[in-house]
């Protein structure tokens, strides 16, 4: 959150906001992309790494063998239940 907080005065300044003060074209041209185009982008990241995370079937089911073995759920056949 303080990064975001942080990155987000960091724009704002780069297009030449100023508080308290009517605000040049420039200024909300620069509010208008910090609520459009930038989280666009960074969503869009995010969706292309998901998409290259090398997680397969295999690698889940053995995720899911470990911690079923770390919570002690091995011994009698059980498996942990996902709760919403």
């Amino acid at each position: 959150l303080a990064v975001g907080a942080g990155l987000s005065g960091f724009i704002l300044s780069l297009f030449g906001f100023m508080a308290n003060e009517a605000q040049s074209d420039l200024s909300l041209t620069g509010i208008r992309l910090m609520f459009s185009i930038f989280p666009a982008a960074l969503a869009l990241a995010g969706v292309v790494a998901v998409f290259f995370y090398p997680l397969r079937d295999t690698q889940v089911k053995e995720i899911e063998a470990e911690l079923n073995e770390r919570h002690g759920y091995g011994d009698q056949g059980e498996t942990a239940e996902a709760t919403p």
